[in-house]
């Protein structure tokens, strides 16, 4: 049956929305941290998705939207201006219109419709890295967004590990959060997205190699994956009321993830499942659009503790 505190069914074949935890309730009394704790606990293990909205997180919509928008003075250049800053081997820069396959056995004859720009951390930018200027001019306002978006993943970290009952002997609630210091070396990657206008021709070469009846009745954007860091905060836009996002459910249906204004999405990733030994959930999921003619910017900050150098 429905479990009205979470808002959906145990093991959600059917769900109308993710449930919706409140990140104020960490840093409030005892009794509302042990509840946030226990939902947290709920969502992200065998009986959730592992996927919730989040509020209460201390970022504004405005704070949100200025990211869009340099992000989207970046995206409304030339592709021969956008290729001058190409995707490096550390994760850091430009990838171009179907340069990323997302679908690890795709036979599509070409990547996904949709272009993107990764930066880490910008306080921990090599020095000889040179960025877009529209990314340079807004530095400051990236750095404070990124260590403001850490420290949510921290708080979310120290409940996880809360949820665990990890010893102090072993790092207590500092288990998780401490491999994942701001100030070191990390895996950590801020990623803007933008799915643009699909051209005529690209379509008719989708719909032909494609015979999976519920891929031709939706644009695939960003293919079937999991995340691979420890999780993941999407922001999409407040004005955006369409659904694009689609997470899998265990009887393998899709289900959309509609967007709540100044909610944060949030999902465990991989690294998170395999250092719970498969307790915390790493669920599939793809971005689809039913217009061909819908151009989207969305907004991620990927928090990845794969690369980080964990204190000793």
């Amino acid at each position: 049956g429905i479990n009205a505190e979470y808002g959906f069914r145990s093991h959600p074949e059917i769900m109308s929305q993710l449930p919706i935890l409140d990140l104020s309730q960490l840093g409030s009394s005892s009794e509302d941290r042990q509840r946030f704790v226990a939902n947290l606990l709920k969502v992200c293990s065998e009986d959730g998705l592992g996927f919730f909205y989040l509020k209460s997180h201390g970022l504004s919509s405005q704070e949100v939207e200025n990211m869009f928008q340099i992000a989207q003075q970046f995206f409304e250049l030339e592709e021969s201006e956008k290729v001058k800053y190409p995707m490096s081997g550390k994760e850091l820069g430009y990838s171009p219109l179907k340069g990323e396959r997302l679908a690890l056995y795709s036979t599509k004859p070409f990547g996904d419709p949709k272009e993107s720009f990764n930066l880490c951390p910008v306080w921990l930018l090599p020095k000889d890295y040179s960025l877009p200027p529209q990314f340079q001019q807004h530095k400051n306002q990236i750095e404070i967004f990124q260590r403001k978006c850490n420290q949510i993943c921290c708080q979310l970290l120290q409940a996880f590990a809360l949820a665990l009952e990890i010893e102090d002997r072993d790092g207590g609630m500092d288990y998780f959060s401490q491999k994942h210091a701001a100030q070191g070396p990390t895996g950590t990657i801020w990623r803007v997205l933008h799915y643009p206008p699909i051209s005529q021709s690209d379509l008719e070469l989708f719909l032909e190699e494609t015979t999976d009846s519920d891929e031709k009745a939706f644009i695939i954007r960003a293919a079937e994956h999991t995340d691979y860091g420890s999780m993941t905060l999407l922001f999409p836009r407040d004005d955006d009321k369409s659904a694009g996002l689609q997470v899998k459910t265990p009887k393998q249906n899709w289900v959309d993830v509609q967007p709540i204004p100044n909610h944060i999405i949030v999902n465990t990733g991989d690294l998170l499942k395999f250092w719970s030994n498969r307790f915390f959930l790493s669920t599939n999921h793809r971005v689809v659009f039913a217009s061909i003619s819908v151009s989207k910017c969305k907004l991620s900050s990927i928090l990845n503790g794969l690369l980080l150098s964990p204190r000793r």
